[in-house]
């Protein structure tokens, strides 16, 4: 049975005994109204007949006394008594008759009303006469008619009063009745309500304990077996709660596997984590970094971070409090033993209980730092141990050509002439080789100054130009006038750029388009060339280093060109983009800032 179909119980048997005892008591308040009213119309009625027997008798009375009078005066004042006593008669016999009209008794009252009729009637009738013989003779008339009546009434009293007692009996009795039932029915609905409480209290309170028992052990850790029976929400609730608690020790397991996990990632990554509190006091670390410093959790437990770090600069101290953005820097890191390794800090805010902590990662950066040292020392050996002989050969090949030894037959003028183009080739990779490196490592400051665009593609024409001519090709250049402000020296650089590289992949008689155009901010740069274009999927990689659409192709180079370009173009707050033509060819534009529109950094 569920909860809501004892509910109901609870409500509906209670109320329905109330019902029942209500009826019960309205029905038999109802007899005993009726007994009540019965009874006291049958003590009216008997009043009624005692007042008319007196008033007949005043009546004939009256009568007499008016026979008897030989004075007119008299005689005439005792008619109209009479009269006036024989209508009150008339009244009285009307509400007799009205009291009698659903009696028992009716017919035995109804008969006596009748004769008093004519008892009065015949007196009236004769009330005038004056022979005083006539008048003795009809009161001796009257008399026995009187007796008759009296004796009539006196028997429908007698039962009358016998009827007034019986009913006074019955009402009585239903009184009794309903006091007695009214005390029994308290008594049935107190002990009802008692074992409907007795029995609400065993199928449900005492559950409903039992189940705020097992949430307090769980809640305590102190799980309680029992189980509720039945198939009421309780069970259901109980069924539930049960399912919840596996579900949460299943979670909670995965939890603590998580954690677990996570504990063992985070102590077996190569990283030192911290973190800190708003004072900058170490609050927890994983095992890298006690490993980095030689030292145990006891020794760093609430330790000033930044007093591990050696060598730190002020404006990063000042720097570690303002969360607001993340913060890297290198430093080097104390060790236990008083040694220092170099280490790449980084430092963040998270969220933990609504409380903002600091988590720092650090990096050891030897190895880094070794990579560096190798790279820097190389590009030195590039510059220096390979450039510079390099750059000797091709003054030594220049005065061989120029005759300083001799003149030179023609094949040997052609053999110089071949090893010095190849020379001038590797000089160039060299060039674009460092000058990526410098450009990425330790960048470069532009020389800002404002200049027309038609200048800018001009200059890289007329160096180009010798070049074009060797392979038959036409440059078209066009370009209106347009000001821009940008380092001169290297923009020149990336048309050059550009315009070798579309020189080197067209076929000898064709053309190649170089122009500028103005856009709503910027003035774009465009070299068209009619070669065999790129790839489609390799267009987003033509700016790469080292990336080559066709490493095979005779005419590529080591891929450092367009990388140099990018990088000169985005110095300059620019972008850069390639597309394929509708003809054969691929277009390469760039875009600069016109002088004024926004600034570009000197």
């Amino acid at each position: 049975m569920t909860l809501a179909q004892k509910a109901l119980i609870l409500l509906i048997v209670p109320l329905l005994f109330d019902l029942s005892l209500i009826c019960t008591l309205t029905w038999l308040t109802e007899r005993a109204d009726a007994q009540a009213r019965d009874l006291a119309r049958s003590r009216e009625v008997t009043a009624q007949s005692a007042l008319l027997t007196r008033l007949i008798f005043e009546q004939l009375g009256l009568y007499t006394n008016a026979v008897v009078q030989t004075e007119p005066i008299s005689k005439g004042w005792q008619i109209k008594r009479y009269h006036e006593k024989s209508t009150l008669v008339r009244t009285e016999l009307a509400k007799l008759s009205t009291l009698v009209s659903d009696s028992p008794l009716k017919t035995d009252y109804l008969d006596c009303i009748a004769t008093i009729h004519k008892i009065t009637d015949r007196v009236e009738s004769n009330a005038a006469e004056s022979s005083i013989t006539g008048a003795v003779s009809l009161i001796r008339n009257f008399n026995s008619q009187i007796s008759e009546l009296t004796t009539k009434l006196d028997k429908a009293n007698r039962q009358e009063k016998e009827r007034i007692e019986t009913l006074s009996k019955r009402e009585a009795s239903l009184r009794n009745s309903i006091r007695s039932l009214g005390l029994a029915g308290c008594c049935l609905n107190i002990a009802l309500t008692l074992a409907l409480s007795f029995y609400f209290y065993r199928s449900t309170v005492s559950r409903l304990k039992l189940l705020m028992r097992k949430l307090i052990g769980w809640a305590r850790n102190e799980p309680v077996e029992e189980r509720l029976t039945g198939n009421d929400e309780l069970v259901q609730l109980d069924r539930a709660f049960e399912e919840m608690i596996e579900i949460r020790s299943s979670m909670e397991a995965q939890i603590k596997e998580s954690e677990s996990r996570y504990l063992t990632v985070v102590n077996t990554i190569p990283i030192g984590l911290v973190t800190l509190d708003t004072t900058l006091r170490i609050t927890g670390s994983n095992r890298a970094f006690l490993e980095m410093t030689g030292e145990s959790e006891d020794d760093i437990k609430a330790k000033s971070f930044l007093n591990s770090l050696d060598k730190i600069q002020p404006e990063w101290q000042e720097q570690f409090l303002q969360t607001q953005k993340p913060l890297v820097f290198q430093s080097l890191l104390r060790r236990k033993d008083g040694s220092t390794i170099p280490v790449e800090v980084e430092r963040d805010k998270f969220t933990l209980h609504q409380q903002t902590e600091l988590l720092v990662t650090l990096t050891d950066i030897s190895s880094r730092f070794k990579l560096e040292t190798m790279k820097r020392d190389f590009y030195n050996m590039i510059s220096h141990d390979v450039r510079s002989p390099l750059t000797s050969l091709q003054i030594s090949l220049e005065q061989l050509r120029m005759g300083a030894c001799g003149p030179l037959s023609d094949a040997g003028i052609s053999l110089v002439k071949r090893a010095s183009r190849n020379l001038n080739h590797a000089l160039s990779l060299i060039t674009d080789f460092l000058d990526l490196e410098k450009i990425q490592s330790t960048g470069f400051k532009l020389k800002l100054s404002t200049v027309e665009a038609r200048s800018l593609i001009f200059k890289a024409v007329d160096m180009v130009d010798e070049l074009a001519s060797q392979k038959q090709l036409r440059i078209n250049a066009e370009c209106p006038s347009l000001v821009l402000r940008c380092d001169i020296e290297r923009i020149v650089q990336v048309l050059v750029n550009l315009l070798t590289n579309a020189i080197k992949f067209t076929e000898k008689g064709h053309s190649i388009d170089v122009y500028a155009e103005e856009s709503e901010d910027s003035v774009i740069f465009s070299v068209k060339d009619q070669g065999r274009g790129i790839p489609q999927d390799l267009l987003a990689d033509v700016f790469l280093q080292f990336h080559q659409a066709k490493p095979t192709d005779e005419a590529a180079g080591f891929g450092l060109g367009l990388a140099i370009c990018k990088a000169l173009v985005e110095a300059h707050q620019g972008n850069i983009g390639a597309s394929n033509n509708a003809e054969p060819g691929l277009t390469i534009w760039f875009s600069l800032p016109k002088a004024g529109s926004r600034t570009t950094p000197e």
